[in-house]
């Protein structure tokens, strides 16, 4: 519908904005002088979340839920459980959560991309308690009790999912969370200080009453540090509970100590920040819960010192990138710095082992060098040799010929990615390429779809059109039995290219799904079309085994992706041990 008007205004720059109920808000800077300045207005509808909620146990509806978003939305289910929700691109939810009379609420992540979407079902199941006893030697020093979820199979603390308030002065207090949605929480004691902290893991089972005592026996634990026979006075300590994942922060004194009461021991890794040097330094130990200790930490006098320079010219690079990634037998650890004007840098201090030192600057594409650290050299001296390449243009375009803002573009030789940019306003970005070499060039739009080219060294400028992501691919792991089957992964080939690890970490943080859910689903949403191959993988590293080969094995599903959703199944074979 056209809908024509005329507004007089004064000769001035305007930020015109045009709003109307179930339509995307439509913003324009204009100047208007004394020539007619026309607009076109093309409100486009807001896209819609679709979904249904279904009893997790039956698979029947369930009418009158009532589903949030993160961005206050609220709707109600109908009659056969489903709902629709206008999303605002600009305010974009990151999950809908449906909550309904006797069951534990449920939540659901939304995809990044901002258009029209089906949900997968949310289900909701019976909920569980956990009953709680605190037990404390001095009353009063619980002022609140958490429920957290976990994930990435129980590495992880995700959302708070309930909190209770301590007010009782009391020696033992009791109290219980309610409605619980089935699976792996992490129950956490606090106090009033950050260190005041216990953790206990429970596995929560529907229409079941878990049990959890909280035994509080506070003790001391001492930090001392020094480096090079001097204390680091005004430190920052960072302590974290690997196990209950806890984390607190506190400071050093004038004497370069500090002294807390905590209330769990256990590993914990203890890093320490200090003016003195570039770098946190990272210790990890096992603190005996109960017992008063001392950990006295002594910073290892080893740095790295280092130069970048022109390849060619062998002048020094100023202000260039310089990252180091350190692997060493107890933990992997990266952290970045720029280099000085005279193309110097420094990292202090290090840890001895495997140390991964790279460089990239305008005009110059990212090189490594590759290196073992002995604890026997306290200084490595390096130097990191850049070589300019020229850019080549890149316009990323849509299927009707449209620039696709921010659209992410890495590429990679081979399995290694050596650039990532996004594009401008009109689609653009710029490709290093150094001579005699082949990019593998990836486009990631926010809003869905997949592009892909190789540019050749010599090219003048390239274009990509990228394909409408609407194909939904739906993968079900199961046994021969149809049992569904969690927690595998799948490396992708996509038209004959096979997606690399990191490329398939992006979809991952787009809203994708590469790992089998607990109903044995993997879900890819506003894909392009095209054909899919699928391997199952057991983790991320056999994932990137699987993406670095030579792309001539056999893929045991192949999906001819169409717009719509596209659906295969992937059956698993029990094999009989000898």
């Amino acid at each position: 519908m056209v809908k024509p008007f005329r507004l007089l205004m004064p000769h001035a720059t305007y930020e015109v904005s045009f709003v109307a109920p179930h339509f995307s808000a439509y913003r324009k800077t204009v100047f208007v002088d004394a020539k007619p300045r026309v607009i076109n207005v093309d409100l486009k509808p807001l896209p819609k979340l679709t979904g249904v909620v279904v009893d997790g146990v039956t698979g029947r509806p369930v009418p009158g839920a009532i589903i949030r978003t993160d961005v206050d939305t609220n709707v109600i289910a109908d009659g056969t459980g489903r709902f629709t929700i206008e999303a605002d691109p600009e305010r974009w939810p990151k999950a809908v959560t449906a909550s309904a009379a006797g069951y534990s609420d449920s939540s659901l992540r939304v995809a990044s991309p901002r258009v029209s979407t089906t949900l997968d079902e949310i289900r909701l199941s019976r909920g569980g308690t956990v009953a709680i006893a605190i037990e404390q030697d001095r009353p009063g020093d619980v002022v609140s009790v958490e429920l957290q979820k976990l994930g990435d199979g129980g590495r992880s603390v995700g959302a708070t999912v309930q909190t209770i308030e301590v007010t009782a002065k009391e020696p033992t207090i009791e109290t219980r969370f309610t409605n619980v949605e089935p699976g792996e929480y992490m129950v956490l004691a606090k106090g009033d200080e950050p260190w005041e902290r216990l953790g206990e893991r429970i596995e929560v089972r529907a229409t079941e009453e878990a049990q959890l005592t909280l035994r509080i026996a506070p003790f001391r634990l001492r930090v001392r540090t020094s480096a090079s026979g001097e204390t680091l006075r005004d430190a920052r300590v960072i302590l974290k509970n690997r196990d209950a994942l806890w984390r607190a922060a506190f400071t050093t004194d004038s004497a370069g100590e500090a002294t807390v009461q905590l209330w769990q021991g256990g590993p914990m890794q203890l890093t320490l920040e200090s003016r003195r040097y570039g770098l946190p330094y990272r210790e990890f130990r096992t603190v005996d819960d109960g017992i008063d200790s001392d950990w006295l930490v002594e910073v290892p006098p080893y740095e790295i010192a280092g130069m970048v320079i022109d390849n060619i010219t062998g002048r020094p690079i100023a202000g260039a990138a310089i990252a180091l990634h350190m692997e060493t037998a107890r933990f992997s650890f990266g952290v970045q710095t720029k280099a000085a004007e005279d193309g110097t840098f420094r990292f202090a201090p290090v840890a001895p082992g495997q140390h991964t030192v790279s460089a990239a600057a305008a005009g110059y594409p990212p090189s490594e060098l590759v290196y073992t650290f002995a604890d026997t050299e306290p200084i490595k001296n390096v130097t990191l040799r850049l070589e300019a390449a020229p850019f080549v243009p890149v316009t990323v375009v849509d299927a009707r010929g449209n620039p696709i803002h921010a659209a992410r573009v890495m590429d990679f030789i081979g399995n290694k990615r050596r650039g990532v940019g996004f594009t401008d306003a009109n689609g653009a970005v710029g490709v290093q390429v150094s001579a005699g070499e082949t990019r593998d060039v990836y486009v990631i739009p926010r809003d869905g779809s997949l592009g892909f080219l190789q540019i050749r060294s010599g090219s003048e400028k390239e274009t990509v059109r990228i394909a409408d992501g609407v194909c939904r691919i739906v993968l079900q792991m199961e046994s021969e039995k149809h049992a569904p089957i969690p927690n595998v992964w799948v490396a992708i080939r996509y038209n004959g290219v096979t997606l690399p690890e990191e490329l398939i970490s992006t979809l991952v943080s787009r809203g994708a799904r590469v790992r089998s859910d607990a109903q044995g689903r993997i879900v890819l949403d506003h894909m392009p079309p095209g054909v899919y191959e699928f391997w199952p993988v057991g983790s991320p590293a056999e994932l990137r085994l699987v993406a670095a080969g030579d792309g001539s094995q056999e893929a045991p599903v192949k999906v001819t992706a169409v717009a719509g959703e596209n659906m295969a199944v992937m059956t698993f074979v029990a094999v009989e041990e000898p």
